[in-house]
């Protein structure tokens, strides 16, 4: 069976997955570690996009995927951790 993509409207799929990492990268800063089933029920995004998205951030090394377990987990790297700045509240993290 093969799964399409569904688009939203005046977004091209690339602007999606950005946004979706942008929405990622959010949720780890304020929250920390998260098991990824958790993240896809918080986002309430389709799964494809942030599995994409998380393809994506993995890559440019920006989150570590962690298994304890058997259940999978999420965190940014210590090298985005470090200093931080959420943009919502312009204050540095302390780790």
């Amino acid at each position: 069976m093969r799964h399409r993509l569904k688009r939203v409207p005046n977004f091209t799929t690339k602007e999606i997955l950005s946004m979706t990492a942008g929405k990622i990268w959010l949720v780890l800063s304020k929250n920390g570690q998260i098991s990824i089933p958790q993240l896809i029920k918080l986002l309430n995004e389709k799964d494809t996009y942030v599995y994409l998205a998380l393809g994506w951030l993995t890559f440019e090394e920006k989150i570590a995927i962690i298994i304890k377990n058997k259940t999978e987990y999420v965190a940014l790297t210590s090298k985005e951790r470090e200093g931080t700045v959420i943009p919502s509240m312009g204050k540095e993290r302390a780790n």
